[in-house]
């Protein structure tokens, strides 16, 4: 009974504590602290690796030791304008092996645009069977080559020589079979808010402490792998119903192959990114998914907590500030969560500020941060639809999904 009383009194005494100025007057100097020292302490300890392997400042092709030929594949499943500039930036590179295999479908526009470039010796066109997915897509390219190094990428990047030598460099110098970059905003984007606010909150480095061999997971938008591994590994899988990015990996790495991952922000690709808030909503559901999907896989236990405890962070930041009329207290908490939420994404901000060169470092104004708070309540929103169709549908709607 003691027990009981002596909980019952501490519980009481927390509530209080929530319910009165004096808890906000503490946490919120106390979070915004917390935070500062994380920046010194843990962001700067991420930092450190990152500024280490940035690789050669500058890259000529006469600094490569061999010229390999390049097999890029792109699998288009109805794609439009930016498939045709994709494909014309490949045709103006200037590295002199250079092979383009298109696997194009989906759309009469889609098969008109590559057929433009039927008559390049340079380009191989295809056209890929309906209601595959990606994955079979790419496999269809594979049984084409017999050499060379194999880049794999989307409809809708753009290529340099610059990025082309960067991706390839690594296998070709140092002898690495498998390298993956990010991606960048195409340079109509990079000035929109929205496109900023990806680059920062989306990179990877903030997220994972870089290491040269660390992750499972190819890059979506861009990935070259030497011969070998497409001899090892055959035929991707087609079968599961993950991200196609981390059933690549797993394929790779299953066989005994390591994903080396370049930090340069140089040698990311150039990509569409979503610049409006519906667009943007759509490719982060879709990311949440995959995401789910794959870990609900991979670790079941740790992912359905993750779930549990993103959905109720989700909720309460949608719903705290109508609980005024229910309880002081419930809506301080949900103040110092978002105050908290706002902080990390400051932190992103700085950390990938100090990460890539000037040229690419992200400049905002106040507006800015007042469109992160409304950035915050989007992915809040993300969530909780997530957790909804996880508890509706049961993963069967995800499960049925194909071109990933």
């Amino acid at each position: 009974m003691e027990i009981v009383d002596s909980l019952y009194f501490w519980v009481n005494e927390i509530w209080k504590f929530l319910n009165s100025i004096e808890f906000l007057i503490i946490m919120i100097p106390s979070i915004i602290i917390i935070h500062i020292v994380l920046i010194f302490l843990r962001d700067r300890r991420y930092l450190k690796p990152l500024k280490q392997y940035q690789g050669p400042k500058t890259i000529r092709l006469q600094d490569l030791k061999d010229l390999p030929l390049v097999n890029i594949l792109i699998p288009a499943w109805n794609e439009g304008e930016h498939f045709e500039k994709s494909l014309i930036s490949c045709s103006e590179l200037n590295y002199p092996k250079l092979r383009v295999i298109v696997n194009a479908g989906g759309s009469e526009e889609t098969i008109r645009i590559a057929n433009k470039f039927k008559e390049s010796k340079v380009f191989l066109i295809l056209i890929q069977k309906t209601g595959r997915g990606k994955i079979a897509a790419l496999n269809d390219c594979l049984g084409y080559l017999t050499e060379g190094l194999v880049f794999m990428v989307d409809a809708d990047v753009l290529f340099t020589d610059e990025i082309l030598l960067r991706m390839i460099y690594p296998i070709v110098n140092n002898g690495e079979d498998v390298v993956v970059a990010g991606h960048r905003p195409l340079d109509y984007q990079k000035d929109k808010d929205l496109i900023k606010y990806h680059k920062f909150n989306r990179y990877y480095f903030f997220r994972n402490k870089y290491s040269l061999y660390k992750g499972k997971s190819i890059g979506g938008s861009s990935t070259v792998v030497s011969y070998k591994v497409i001899k090892a590994v055959g035929q991707f899988n087609t079968n599961r119903n993950w991200a196609e990015d981390s059933s690549r990996g797993h394929d790779i790495i299953s066989k005994g192959f390591k994903i080396f991952r370049l930090p340069n922000y140089r040698a990311g690709i150039y990509s569409v990114i979503p610049d409006t808030i519906r667009s943007w909503v759509k490719q982060k559901i879709r990311w949440n998914e995959n995401a789910r999907i794959y870990s609900f896989e991979t670790n079941l236990k740790k992912t359905i907590l993750k779930v549990i405890i993103v959905t109720i962070l989700g909720a309460y930041l949608l719903i705290y500030p109508f609980l005024i009329f229910v309880n002081f207290g419930f809506v301080s908490l949900g103040i110092v969560i978002f105050i908290s939420s706002f902080l990390l994404k400051i932190r992103r901000l700085i950390f990938f500020n100090k990460a890539v060169e000037k040229e690419f470092q992200i400049s905002v104004n106040i507006l800015f941060f007042v469109k992160i708070l409304f950035y915050i309540y989007v992915e809040a929103f993300v969530h909780l639809y997530i957790a909804f169709e996880l508890l509706i549908f049961r993963g069967e709607k995800l499960r049925k999904r194909k071109n990933l």
